[in-house]
């Protein structure tokens, strides 16, 4: 998946096709130009007028203004996994599982196996807006990043293989977040440099990651699980329904850069979207734990010294954990 301002965009696996959506409605709709492949991954120019997918032992494609998509000839036909372009669609970097990273300075029409990439099974891939400072992660092994669009690359979290399934940037890149499956969330504030498991979540099969611009709000998925929204540069998660559901199949989440729309897929149920904030809100975390409540809800608190408080009386669903 992925979102601008104005736009939701989603790639359909299987034999299927690209949807859009105006990230004010999230009504998405078919978009009947486009062929039915296998797409694995799609990104988007910041205004949302030129876009790129990527097929699963296909090419790569590129449409203006949504109006016809374009197989590249330049692309080699490949097991593509992921794709990220800049704000304008100039640089485009994508990931082959078991193969190289590509790279293209010209919208998509030439394209280059990066030889300073290590040939494994690349998972995904996320870019700053200017397409300088990229991200990719390895099923089976580290995190990678570069600062010179795709041309040299550096191992990172590489204490130990781990099954990363997702990553996400900043605009900047300075600001990062990556899952594993089986494993846990973590995210980086020095470009990639480093990198912190989040407690606040659970190990487990997590499948999406999306966060705004700033990095601030995050939203994270697992399949089969919940969704997670962090308002925090993804410190503190609160869990989300979608349409009333509890744990489902989500395969893809994504944010707007403005982090105020929301989207995900769920896979053998269709498309989601939310606009606002998450639901429902935590307090900081104490001694003893925290208190989460949904919109709305309100709580009297009485303070009984030692860094303790009791609840007096509340309105609305209030949780403590």
């Amino acid at each position: 998946m992925a979102a601008t301002d104005s736009t939701l965009f989603a790639a359909d696996g299987v034999a299927g096709q690209i949807y859009h959506a105006p990230a004010s409605t999230g009504a998405f709709y078919l978009d009947i130009t486009t062929p039915v492949e296998n797409w694995a991954d799609v990104a988007a120019s910041s205004d949302s007028a030129k876009a790129v997918a990527c097929v699963d032992g296909g090419r790569i494609y590129t449409a203006n203004l949504l109006d016809v998509w374009t197989a590249q000839p330049g692309s080699p036909v490949a097991n593509w996994s992921s794709v990220v372009c800049s704000s304008d669609r100039a640089k485009i970097a994508a990931t082959v599982r078991g193969g190289r990273i590509y790279t293209s300075g010209d919208s998509g029409v030439t394209w280059t196996a990066q030889p300073g990439s290590p040939n494994v099974t690349w998972s995904a891939l996320a870019g700053s807006s200017d397409g300088t400072k990229l991200v990719a992660v390895v099923a089976g092994g580290f995190i990678y990043t570069s600062a010179d669009s795709g041309v040299t690359w550096t191992a990172r979290a590489n204490d130990a293989n781990r099954n990363w399934t997702a990553v996400t940037s900043s605009a900047s890149g300075a600001n990062l977040a990556a899952v594993v499956n089986g494993g846990g969330v973590y995210t980086s504030a020095d470009f990639g440099a480093t990198w912190t498991a989040q407690p606040a979540l659970p190990t487990g099969p997590w499948s999406s990651i999306s966060c705004s611009a700033d990095g601030g709000v995050l939203i994270a998925a697992a399949n089969p699980g919940l969704v997670y929204v962090s308002q925090n540069f993804g410190v503190w998660w609160v869990p989300q329904t979608l349409n009333g559901t509890g744990t489902a199949a989500v395969t893809a989440v994504v944010v707007t850069p403005d982090g105020t729309a929301f989207a995900a897929t769920v896979d053998g149920v269709g498309l989601f979207a939310t606009q606002g904030a998450a639901s429902t809100g935590t307090t900081s975390r104490g001694t003893a734990g925290y208190i989460q409540g949904g919109v709305g809800t309100s709580i009297e608190l009485q303070y009984l010294g030692n860094g303790q408080w009791q609840s007096l009386s509340h309105e609305g669903k209030i949780s403590g954990f």
